[in-house]
Order: structure tokens, then sequence, then C-alpha cells
């Protein structure tokens, strides 16, 4: 199901229109570590820069929207973005919990609960994930908005 509904995403014509985009990213890639490195030897933190990069792609070919990520904007959903992980991770024992919790209670008394429950971590991964909700849903208002007037 999920591959069909995503093959429109990835057939030659779709490909072709979203090439451009990869390069041009790519492109600046190519000259922030240039310009970087131009100075004299310097320690590059590779997996941060493909992380925004990935981020930076998805959203531009994807979403029509930029990150900033060359702009050094610090946009708040890659922030909560590189956040979740290690944040999900530290509630290791748990997390095995939530498939279960989440099948008996609605989602606003998970809300209430997870809010009074003394997990200083559970509560910033609860906020972050309002933080992505919150910038997702935006992006997809804004996209829709433009979609009606016809861009």
């Amino acid at each position: 199901m999920q591959r069909k509904l995503l093959n429109p995403a990835f057939n030659i014509k779709h490909m072709r229109h979203m090439t451009p985009i990869f390069h041009r990213i790519t492109n600046q890639l190519r000259e922030n570590l240039w310009s970087i490195v131009l100075n004299g030897p310097e320690e590059i933190n590779v997996a941060d820069w493909m992380g925004n990069i990935a981020l930076e792609l998805i959203g531009q070919a994807g979403l029509g929207y930029s990150f900033g990520i060359f702009e050094g904007r610090d946009d708040e959903y890659c922030r909560a973005f590189k956040e979740w992980i290690p944040t999900f991770s530290s509630l290791a024992v748990s997390r095995n919990l939530f498939p279960y919790v989440d099948k008996i209670f609605r989602p606003k008394v998970l809300k209430f609960l997870g809010r009074m429950l003394p997990w200083p971590n559970l509560n910033h991964l609860m906020d972050l994930a309002e933080t992505l909700n919150s910038k997702a849903m935006g992006i997809y208002e804004a996209k829709k908005r433009l979609l009606e007037l016809g861009d």
C-alpha cells in the first residue's frame, strides 16, 4: 500500500523535475564546505551537514519549503528534528509501554497524563512533537492556500 502511494513521487517525470533542485542544493553544499576548508585545515562534522542537507532536500523537493540551512537560519523544525532521536532514545525503558498505553487512552488524555508525569525527557519529547506538528501544519496550510489560489 505504501509503495503504491509513493510510486507517483518517484516516477521518472517527477524525478526530472526534482533533479535541478538536488543539483542546486548539492552545489550549495560544495560551496559551503569549500569556503570552510579554503582557509586551511578545518574539522567538519559531515554527519551534521548530511542531516541538514537531507532535510533541506526533502523540504525543497517534497514540500517546496526551504529550512534555510545555507542562510544560517535557526529553524525550529530543524532543531526539534535533530533533538527528537536522542530524546526518544533516553526514554528507552518506558517507550516499550507507548504502543499499549496508546491503545488504552485517547490522545487528549495521554497528553494530559504525559504532562503530569515528572519525566523531564518525556515533557521535552512532547514539546518537540508539538513543535514538529505545528510547523508541519503551518507548511501544509500555506501550501494549501497557494494551491487554492492557483500557484
